[in-house]
């Protein structure tokens, strides 16, 4: 099957096990209109050992609150306002301008973005959107020379008329691996006479198939749209690239039966409150399979965002930094459960350490086998279901703050702890 990508706190809860038999796909990486620099490739589903170590992607039951700005949003003076709305209202359309194109490169790509942060009173913004839609393999930096934003309810023309009246935005970074990238807009006096809203951030490990979803993005190039579906596959493992220039990475995905078309990518999906669950990231592509939609869940496109404007805003990095602790994990075995207080079935995993290396500082410590129960952050304490949420959460440290891995040895229940104090050097760039 291929799959066809849109431009645009948890990998989905996990349906397959580390040892379940993997399917092959193909994921186009293009579907921002006019976007070109996809390639195919084979895509591989299925779990396997999950890197704590230099992987990372946020999620958790219950992971840190992250989202925009709350006193922004109500200071509008918008009472009660329905989910669509705040879903319409935190959504933009996306113009990248290429470098030099070529018989092989449109001029330039349309694709969707969210608004992750805004300022109404500076007419500042950030935007998330996918690394994918602003990427331009002629220029030298990797990105599009020429970046604009159209809120939604702005006219949108042509996009050769982006220069003249789009927002200009300015790369913040980005990463091809997560497939995600920040823009931000500065003293914009569109955003500061607007109704524009931050994103309201949905915890995306909390998702089940069934549950209700709007997808907004500047589809086929006719302006910002909704359109409706559910939740399909809580957690989806796919290998893919995003971007032609760079290796296939596995990623955990949301699968969606709502309609994606071209121009969706790196718009949002949102639950029925308009709050985000997801990034579009890619559609099925095949003339024969309809329904199949994926997502970057929330908590990785916030937790990645976040951190690239801690590490790229201001400074001479345009690539996030993700702590590396040299231990990965599995997932035992899973099993379904039914959530009586949410009236809900859910995935849960027995989460265990696959490896550790030995020049880690968990070595010795921790043994493989032994079984996480928690991560603690800076005091803050974590209950781990599926190994994606501790690899989600890792996302969010920073040089200086203190990680500690709770772990039990599987036979005796003796209960092991792991914690060090992150320094610069255990930060690894992920591009």
């Amino acid at each position: 099957m291929e799959k066809k990508s849109v431009c645009r706190f948890s990998l989905v809860r996990a349906t397959v096990v580390l040892f379940s038999v993997c399917f092959i796909i193909t994921l186009f990486a293009s579907c921002a209109i006019g976007n070109d620099d996809g390639a195919n490739g084979a895509v591989t589903s299925g779990a396997d050992s999950s890197q704590l170590a230099v992987s990372s992607e946020p999620e958790e039951t219950t992971s840190p609150e992250s989202g925009g700005d709350v006193d922004d949003n109500d200071d509008i003076g918008i009472g009660g306002i329905s989910g669509a709305s705040l879903a319409l209202l935190s959504s933009v359309s996306v113009v990248s301008v290429r470098e030099s194109p070529d018989e092989d490169t449109a001029p330039y790509s349309i694709s969707s973005g969210v608004i992750l942060d805004i300022d109404r009173d500076a007419g500042d913004a950030y935007i998330i959107t996918n690394m994918h839609a602003v990427y331009d393999r002629n220029s030298e930096s990797g990105v599009c020379r020429g970046l604009y934003i159209y809120l939604y309810g702005a006219y949108f023309p042509s996009a050769a008329y982006a220069p003249l009246t789009g927002i200009p935005a300015k790369f913040v970074g980005g990463s091809a691996e997560y497939d995600i990238a920040v823009l931000k807009v500065t003293a914009s006096r569109a955003v500061m006479s607007s109704d524009a809203l931050a994103l309201e951030h949905a915890d995306s490990d909390d998702v089940t198939p069934g549950e209700a979803l709007m997808i907004v993005g500047n589809a086929k190039s006719s302006g910002i749209s909704l359109t409706k579906g559910v939740v399909s596959v809580q957690s989806e493992y796919i290998y893919s690239s995003a971007i032609s220039d760079f290796p296939a990475v596995r990623r955990r995905l949301i699968r969606t039966d709502a309609a994606i078309n071209p121009g969706n990518s790196g718009g949002g999906a949102f639950d029925e409150e308009g709050r985000l669950v997801g990034v579009v990231i890619a559609r099925s592509a095949d003339d024969d399979t309809f329904g199949f939609g994926y997502l970057i869940p929330s908590n990785i496109a916030v937790f990645v965002a976040e951190n690239i404007i801690d590490t790229c805003d201001g400074k001479t990095s345009t690539v996030p930094l993700v702590a590396k602790i040299g231990i990965s994990l599995a997932a035992l075995e899973t099993h379904a459960v039914y959530d009586e207080e949410d009236g809900v079935v859910r995935i849960i995993e027995k989460v265990s350490v696959y490896s550790v290396n030995s020049d880690s500082a968990a070595s010795g410590i921790l043994s493989v086998g032994d079984i996480v129960t928690a991560i603690g952050i800076n005091g803050n304490i974590y209950d781990i279901d599926y190994s994606y949420e501790a690899i989600d959460l890792i996302i969010t440290c920073r040089a200086g703050d203190t990680l500690t891995l709770y772990a039990e040895d599987p036979d005796t229940g003796e209960e092991r702890t792991f914690t060090i104090v992150l320094t610069q050097n255990d930060l690894v760039a992920r591009a």
